[in-house]
C-alpha cells in the first residue's frame, strides 16, 4: 500500500499544478475579450476602404483599379464563397499623418492567398504574396497570420489587396500600426504558450503514468494530447511559422490532417475508457473501425476533396464527438465507474469546438478572440479534467490489481497469508539464513480448542475464533515476519533471523499468552488455546518443505504425546538443543 499512497500524493500534487496552469491559461483569455481587437478602428489608418467580389477570379490589378461599379464599403469582414475561384478585392488609401509602417492582417491563419499590390511611381505594381499556399518563410512578414507590410504609406495613392480561399469563409481583415501589431502578438503568444505548457505537462504526466503502470488508456491519452497540441499549433499558424515554414503544401493540409488524426485518437481514448471489449464486443469493433478511418483514410480528403474537405472534417468531427459521448453514457449505465467522468471532461472541448465548426461552415465570421481561441480554451479545460479522470481510473485499476493479487496470496477469512505463500516465504527465509549465516525459525501452531468451540457454539463462533487469532497475533509479530493460516485451525509464523534461542522461546510464549487474554468475543468468554511446535531454521538447514512437513507431523501427533503447549522440533540440521519437557 506504500506504492498506492505515494501514487495518491503524486496525483494530488499534479492536480494542484494543473489547476494553477489552467488558471494561468484562462485568466489572460478572459481578460482578452475586449483587448484582442485594437481599440483604433480600421478607418483610422486608411481612407474609405471598399470591397468588390470578383466571382470569376480573373481580374487583374489594372482592371480592378479602373473599375467604378460594384464597390461596397468594407465593414471588417471578407465574405468569400466556396469554390476557390472568387477573389475579394479591397482598395484603400492610407490615412495621412500615419506613424510609418502600416500592416494589413487577415485573421484566419489558413487563408489560401493574400496579395498586396503597392502602386509604384512608374505606374507598375509591387506585389507581396502571403497565405496558406505560400511557404511561410517567403511571407513578407514572418508571422503566424498572413500579414502584409506597407513600408512607406502614401495617402495620395490607392492600394489593392486580393484575398482568395478555396472554402467558403467569413474572414476578418484589418489594418494595424506597428505598435498595435506588437501588442496583439504579445497576448496571442501568451495564450498559446500557456496552452502548450499545460498540454506539455499533461503529456509528460500521462506518458509517465502509462510507462510506469502499463496503462494503455493513459498512453493513448498522451498521444491524444500530443495531437491536440500539434492541431492547435497548426490551426493558429504557429506550426507553419516555426516548424514547417519551407513546406507550403504540408502547411496547407496540416490543419485538416492533424485534426482528423486527433479526432481518431479521441475515439480511441473513449474506446479504452469504456472497456467495450467486455460490455459490447461488436460496438468495440465498430469504434475501432471509426478510429482507423479517421486516422488513416480521412486525412486523404485534405488533398482529394479540397473544397469540401473542411466541411466534411467539421461534420465528421462533431459527429464523432457525439458518438463518443453516447458510448461513454452507454458504458456508464452498464457499470463503468469512469465513463461518466470522461464524458463530462469531453464537454468543454465539444462546446469550444462549436464556434470554429460554425465558422468553417460559414455560419459565423472569423473575427475576435472567441472565434479564434474558443477551441483552444475548451481544450485547455478538457486536458486537465480528462487527465484527472484517467489518473483516478489508473489508481483504481492499480488498487483492484493489488487486491486481486492479494486474494491469490491471502486467506479469505482471516486476511493472513495462505499456505502456498507461507511455503514460498519459508523458502526465501531459508535461503537468506544460509546466505548470511543467521538463524531463523518456523513456528507452527494449532487452535487446539477450535473443534470444541464449533461443537458447542456453532460454525459462526468457530469462524469468529479464527478471525480473532489473526487479530490478536498481528500486533505481536514483527514487520519482517510472516503470519499465515495453513488450514482449518492451523497457523504458522515465519520469523526472520538473526534470532537467538531465547527470542524464539519468547515468540512461542507470546502466542500462548495472547490466546488467554480477556475479554473474549466468544461465548462465555471462551479463551483461545494454542499448541505450538517450534522448528529452528539455521544456516545448515537444507529443505524448507521438509522442515514444514515434519513440524506439522509433530503437531498432528501432539495429542498422543501429552498436553505440552510448546514443543521443539528435534531437527538434525539444527544446532539448537530442544527444550526439556
Amino acid at each position: 500500500m506504500t506504492t498506492l499512497g505515494s501514487f495518491h500524493g503524486r496525483v494530488d500534487a499534479l492536480r494542484q499544478l494543473l489547476a494553477g496552469l489552467l488558471l494561468a491559461c484562462l485568466t489572460p483569455m478572459a481578460m482578452s475579450q475586449g483587448a484582442a481587437m485594437p481599440a483604433t478602428p480600421a478607418q483610422a489608418w486608411v481612407i474609405q476602404p471598399e470591397i468588390w467580389l470578383d466571382t470569376e477570379g480573373r481580374a487583374t490589378a489594372e482592371q480592378v483599379i479602373a473599375r467604378t461599379e460594384g464597390w461596397k464599403p468594407y465593414l471588417g469582414t471578407l465574405d468569400l464563397p466556396r469554390g476557390g475561384m472568387a477573389s475579394a478585392w479591397l482598395r484603400f488609401r492610407p490615412a495621412p499623418g500615419g506613424n510609418g509602417l502600416l500592416y494589413f492582417e487577415t485573421q484566419y491563419p489558413s487563408t489560401d492567398h493574400v496579395d498586396l499590390y503597392e502602386p509604384q511611381p512608374d505606374g507598375s505594381w509591387r506585389l507581396q504574396r502571403s497565405g496558406d499556399k505560400v511557404a511561410p518563410a517567403a511571407w513578407p512578414v514572418h508571422d503566424r497570420l498572413p500579414v502584409l507590410k506597407i513600408t512607406h504609406p502614401d495617402p495620395e495613392r490607392i492600394y489593392l489587396v486580393r484575398v482568395r480561399n478555396a472554402t467558403a469563409m467569413k474572414i476578418g481583415a484589418r489594418w494595424l500600426s506597428q505598435e498595435e501589431l506588437g501588442e496583439t502578438r504579445k497576448l496571442v503568444y501568451l495564450l498559446m504558450g500557456a496552452y502548450l505548457g499545460l498540454g506539455g505537462l499533461a503529456l509528460l504526466a500521462a506518458a509517465a503514468t502509462s510507462w510506469v503502470y502499463r496503462d494503455r488508456a493513459m498512453g493513448v491519452y498522451a498521444l491524444y494530447v500530443l495531437g491536440m497540441m500539434f492541431t492547435q499549433a497548426a490551426s493558429q499558424g504557429f506550426a507553419g511559422q516555426y516548424l514547417w515554414d519551407e513546406s507550403p503544401a504540408w502547411n496547407h493540409a496540416a490543419r485538416l490532417v492533424l485534426t482528423w488524426i486527433t479526432v481518431g485518437l479521441g475515439v480511441w481514448t473513449t474506446l479504452e475508457v469504456a472497456d467495450l471489449a467486455t460490455l459490447n464486443p461488436p460496438m468495440r469493433r465498430w469504434m475501432i473501425g471509426l478510429a482507423l478511418v479517421q486516422m488513416v483514410l480521412a486525412p486523404a480528403s485534405a488533398w482529394v476533396l479540397e473544397q469540401y474537405a473542411l466541411v466534411a472534417m467539421n461534420v465528421a468531427a462533431l459527429g464523432s464527438m457525439l458518438i463518443c459521448l453516447w458510448v461513454l453514457v452507454y458504458a456508464h449505465r452498464r457499470g463503468n465507474r469512469h465513463a461518466l467522468g470522461t464524458a463530462l471532461a469531453f464537454l468543454p472541448i465539444l462546446v469550444g469546438a462549436l464556434v470554429p465548426i460554425f465558422r468553417n461552415l460559414d455560419l459565423v465570421p472569423n473575427i475576435g478572440v472567441i472565434a479564434q481561441f474558443s477551441f483552444a480554451a475548451g481544450a485547455a479545460i478538457e486536458i486537465p479534467l480528462l487527465l484527472w479522470v484517467l489518473l483516478r481510473r489508473s489508481r483504481d485499476l492499480r488498487e483492484f490489481e493489488a487486491v486481486d493479487a492479494a486474494r491469490a496470496t491471502t486467506d479469505k477469512l482471516t486476511g493472513l497469508a495462505n499456505a502456498e505463500t507461507a511455503l514460498q516465504r519459508l523458502e526465501q527465509t531459508t535461503v537468506r539464513a544460509r546466505r548470511y549465516g543467521q538463524q531463523a525459525a518456523l513456528l507452527v501452531f494449532d487452535l487446539a480448542n477450535l473443534e470444541t468451540i464449533q461443537t458447542r457454539y456453532g460454525r459462526d463462533a468457530a469462524e469468529t475464533a479464527l478471525v480473532e487469532v489473526a487479530r490478536r497475533l498481528r500486533p505481536v509479530t514483527r514487520d519482517v515476519d510472516t503470519l499465515a493460516r495453513l488450514r482449518g485451525g492451523r497457523f504458522a509464523l515465519i520469523a526472520e533471523g538473526p534470532l537467538e534461542q531465547q527470542q524464539i522461546t519468547d515468540m512461542a510464549t507470546r502466542i500462548i499468552a495472547r490466546g488467554l487474554v480477556l475479554p473474549s468475543p466468544l461465548p462465555e468468554q471462551t479463551t483461545l488455546q494454542f499448541s505450538v511446535v517450534v522448528a529452528p531454521v539455521d544456516p545448515a538447514s537444507r529443505s524448507s518443505r521438509s522442515l514444514a512437513d515434519r513440524a506439522q507431523d509433530m503437531l498432528d501427533r501432539a495429542p498422543a504425546q501429552g498436553a505440552k503447549a510448546i514443543r521443539w522440533l528435534d531437527d538434525p540440521d539444527s544446532t539448537l538443543v530442544p527444550l526439556a519437557a
